[in-house]
């Protein structure tokens, strides 16, 4: 099993973009529970020095999925045709 305690910092900037990223979309909390599951998930599944864009990767996709979809609730006329 391997252990990324050297990239601590790779986590947390993944972390930190991916906050920004999905700002008024998502909850920190959600975002940074979501990036230390996908560590979690990676943690002998790739080279150290490959976690940051494994990382990034896999944990933008799972906020992605996490989005639920909103269907407009007041339509204009034009929008319904």
């Amino acid at each position: 099993m391997t252990t990324y305690s050297n990239d601590l910092e790779s986590v947390d900037s993944v972390a930190q973009r991916l906050m920004a990223e999905f700002d008024g979309i998502l909850p920190k909390r959600q975002v940074a529970g979501t990036v230390l599951h996908a560590v979690a998930d990676l943690d002998g599944q790739v080279p150290p020095g490959a976690l940051p864009q494994m990382l990034h990767q896999l944990a933008q996709q799972r906020l992605h999925s996490s989005i639920p979809e909103v269907w407009p609730i007041a339509a204009t006329p034009a929008d319904r045709r």
